[in-house]
């Protein structure tokens, strides 16, 4: 009886993860479940690359495999399965932030906008021990499959690492691929099948997996794999053939300055606003990537840029310590600068993988929102709304003169472009807003955003 090679997972469930899919799910005919959800964390430094991913599927199936594409001469063996936590700590540290205001702190002059996309000032280990067993055999052929299923496959090298059984294919071409996944019990769509070829044509190999999933699975157990190479594309086209509606990236990346997409448009996330209902930033998310002509090009968004050894305010963990940094396969001296990218996009708004760029910048940037407060609509317009048509004010301060009536002053001033970095007191009331996705709510009936309350520290 011929032996599969395959793995069964354990789960790993997400909830508060906002979360491209960097493969394609397969699985018997018109079985394969679908993508919304994905994060990606790539650490580039020197030359050489370490890729996170995590990512969720919805299907009423228990057992689908899954293809991602990796360049010619990968190893098996370079695939590890990281502690999760690393990338809950990481959406905490980089989530936008919710920073609380009292009348007393606007009569004292402690309170400024911040409408530049970036602030003018700058703020800005070793490996955890793995448990995991890895057992790796290269240059192994599947004889057990006949020859007409082999015909021009070659599994390059297996292994296993935690609840994974994974094996690395060399196809020279598309019927001879095919046959392979046939034999076990896969099959691919004829929408996934140009996009296999193309990579394919430029002579890709793949890594190939199986997953037995239980029923109320939500999230697999994240990836990690390591280039000899700066990776510089995302295969998120053939993600999408994963697609049954809207999906969501989170993109991080750990380098030496702020990277950024440079073959799609960059959008701008609304901030510096006050919410008036629990999904007002999955509003704002949606106004800035979704379109309403479906064929429309998908758009990006920075929401986080800056230095890893910093932050402002800061959330209960702080800035990112080396060990989650090196869980995330930063293992440099200095510490890193981290960019967070959103997407947000359906399946004909990605024509071509994303590509990504070193930009040199090291300016930082985050999204910011202001607790509502009817007494600061004076000074902070609604998100989504603008502003109030009869804003409240704290008025004047007692015994002191008439404060003006315009709209506190713009970040990109002198005296309060540093803010983000120095002058939030140790007393404003801080938080990250919880990115619970609209696509996972609507899928799962999940309510709002949660909001976790944190103390804002000055970090300057």
């Amino acid at each position: 009886m011929t032996r599969k090679l395959w793995w069964s997972a354990s789960i790993l469930v997400c909830p508060s993860m906002a979360q491209a899919f960097c493969g394609t799910y397969l699985g018997p005919a018109g079985e394969a479940p679908s993508n919304g959800e994905s994060v990606l964390v790539l650490s580039m430094v020197n030359g050489h690359t370490v890729l996170t991913m995590a990512n969720d599927f919805e299907g009423d199936v228990e057992e689908f495999g899954l293809l991602v594409p990796v360049p010619a001469g990968f190893e098996a063996s370079s695939v590890v399965v990281p502690d999760a936590g690393a990338l809950e700590v990481l959406d905490a540290y980089s989530g936008p932030r919710l920073v609380g205001y009292t009348c007393e702190q606007v009569w004292d002059g402690e309170v400024h906008r911040n409408e530049s996309q970036y602030s003018a000032g700058g703020c800005g280990g070793t490996a955890p021990t793995r448990t995991e067993t890895t057992t790796t055999t290269t240059g192994v052929t599947t004889t057990s499959l006949s020859d007409a299923e082999l015909r021009d496959v070659i599994v390059t090298s297996r292994a296993t690492v935690g609840s994974y059984e994974l094996a690395v294919v060399a196809a020279d071409d598309m019927e001879g691929l095919q046959g392979w996944l046939d034999a076990n019990d896969l099959a691919m769509s004829a929408e996934v099948e140009p996009v296999i070829q193309d990579y394919m044509d430029r002579g890709t190999w793949f890594l190939a997996a199986r997953v037995s999933a239980g029923t109320d699975a939500a999230w697999l157990e994240p990836l990690q794999m390591v280039y000899d190479s700066e990776l510089r594309a995302i295969p998120l086209k053939l993600g999408t053939t994963s697609s049954e509606g809207v999906q969501d990236l989170v993109l991080y990346t750990l380098a030496t300055s702020r990277v950024r997409i440079t073959n799609y448009r960059e959008s701008v996330i609304e901030d510096e606003c006050m919410p008036t209902g629990p999904s007002f930033y999955e509003d704002a998310v949606d106004e800035a990537l979704l379109s309403d002509e479906p064929t429309d090009r998908a758009t990006w968004a920075v929401e986080y840029g800056w230095g890893a050894g910093k932050c402002d305010p800061c959330t209960d963990n702080g800035p990112l310590d080396p060990d989650t940094l090196a869980t995330l396969g930063w293992r440099e001296a200095f510490s890193p600068y981290v960019t967070r990218i959103r997407m947000r996009y359906g399946p004909d708004q990605i024509d071509e993988d994303v590509l990504l760029q070193l930009t040199g910048d090291a300016r930082t940037s985050q999204l910011r929102y202001v607790d509502h407060d009817a007494k600061l609509e004076d000074l902070f317009p609604l998100c989504g709304e603008g502003w109030a048509p009869d804003p409240g004010t704290c008025g004047d301060a007692p015994g002191a003169a008439a404060m003006p009536s315009t709209p506190a002053s713009s970040g990109n001033s002198s005296s309060s472009s540093s803010f983000l970095c120095s002058s939030i007191p140790t007393t404003v009331s801080a938080g990250t807003v919880g990115l619970l996705l609209a696509a996972i709510r609507r899928r799962r009936g999940q309510s709002s955003p949660r909001i976790r309350s944190r103390t804002a520290s000055n970090s300057a």
